[in-house]
């Protein structure tokens, strides 16, 4: 067993922490999504630039998504680069991952409960399997990213080349 995984105490941990990011990212961009709804294409007022309750700025909501956005860029930033990380881990570079070492449904598995934050009843009907099979899936999938570490998953590099330290 390795003394963590990424930073965190170890696989199971991480993956949290990479679905925990998706919500803040899908939160963030939903929040940027409706700012720009309400700045919309708006006609010149017939009035001036009064509106019922004083003046009025005709920038303000661009400026306010502008705003939100800019304090929002680093932690969407990190967000996407942990989603890319995971990303990765699922499928390699090149090759690698946990779709070669385990397979494709598997890393479909993980994949879409954690970076698509999907519960397990959806992930389950998307992947044609129960959400016990689910479960179970990443469950294998999370001891095996701790007992390799996330260099040799990313490589592939594992059960046919070493054995594993999983006492089985």
């Amino acid at each position: 067993m390795s003394d963590g995984f990424l930073g965190a105490a170890d696989a199971r941990a991480w993956w949290s922490t990479v679905r925990a990011a998706s919500q803040d990212l899908a939160r963030m961009e939903r929040a940027v999504g409706r700012m720009r709804a309400r700045e919309g294409v708006r006609g010149a007022p017939l009035s001036g630039t009064r509106g019922p309750s004083g003046p009025r700025d005709a920038t303000r909501a661009t400026d306010d998504r502008m705003d939100y956005e800019a304090a929002c860029a680093p932690a969407m930033e990190s967000a996407r680069s942990l989603l890319g990380t995971a990303d990765r881990l699922l499928w390699g570079d090149a090759g690698g991952g946990v779709a070669e070492l385990l397979g494709a449904t598997e890393a479909s598995v993980v994949r879409l409960h954690n970076v698509d934050a999907l519960p397990w009843s959806e992930v389950a009907r998307s992947l044609s399997l129960s959400p016990s099979t689910c479960r179970q899936m990443e469950g294998a999938a999370m001891d095996l990213m701790d007992a390799l570490g996330p260099g040799r998953v990313l490589d592939g590099n594992g059960c046919a080349t070493e054995p594993l330290p999983l006492g089985i």
